[in-house]
């Protein structure tokens, strides 16, 4: 007979925003029971791309009738699997009552690696108003940190009119790293911020390559 183990979902929820405007997330671990955790079939693979390289590392039944929230969120699994992860995609589902067996939704997560061994070249940039004159460009400041690559995303910008596909590079960072910068370098290239989500050990930065329209 089947068994499925107990896995942590750490579930979060927005409480707030900081000093620069950005969102802070509180995150609550949850017991979830029953959970089968196997590895994914060739054709649940994430392209290179989508996956910055860190390829799938399980994939995750969950039982009927559950409800809790995985999109984005972290898992801690037990051994022999041990280790925090990062559900990627969105959960797929069957209808309950065409399944035979006890699960009818899946998951994938990747390996959370925040902070092992990974970190790529950031470089934040400031203006600095008060080191110009009113007709001469803003002076920036650089302030490099110490950030992880988690993912490479896909995104187009049809709600402004361009339907060409564009890298969004998101990225982690030591808890207090981010100050409401609207510029970066990142591995030589100049890149805005389109995006930060603030947690209690981390920030998670979304960034894009800057553009320039002909």
């Amino acid at each position: 007979m089947i068994h499925g183990i107990t896995i942590t979902l750490l579930e979060r929820a927005q409480n707030g925003v900081d000093e620069y405007g950005s969102p802070v997330y509180k995150e609550t671990a949850v017991a979830v029971p029953g959970v089968l955790v196997g590895e994914p079939k060739t054709g649940e693979l994430p392209s290179p791309l989508e996956s910055a390289g860190r390829w799938v590392a399980y994939t995750l039944a969950l039982p009927k009738g559950d409800a809790h929230s995985w999109e984005g969120n972290r898992v801690v699994l037990p051994e022999p699997f041990s280790g925090m992860y990062r559900v990627i995609g969105i959960p797929t589902a069957g209808i309950e009552q065409n399944i035979p067996l006890k699960w009818n939704k899946k998951v994938q997560v990747q390996r959370w690696v925040f902070g092992v061994n990974t970190a790529d070249n950031l470089v934040l940039l400031a203006e600095d108003p008060g080191a110009h004159g009113i007709f001469d460009p803003a002076e920036e400041t650089e302030r490099p940190v110490s950030a992880t690559l988690e993912r490479i995303e896909m995104d187009s910008g049809m709600e402004s009119g361009d339907h060409r596909l564009r890298e969004t590079y998101v990225l982690a960072l030591r808890a207090g790293g981010y100050r409401g910068e609207k510029l970066c370098v990142f591995r030589g290239r100049r890149c805005g911020v389109v995006g930060a989500e603030v947690y209690a050990e981390y920030t998670e930065l979304r960034i894009r390559e800057a553009t320039v329209d002909a």
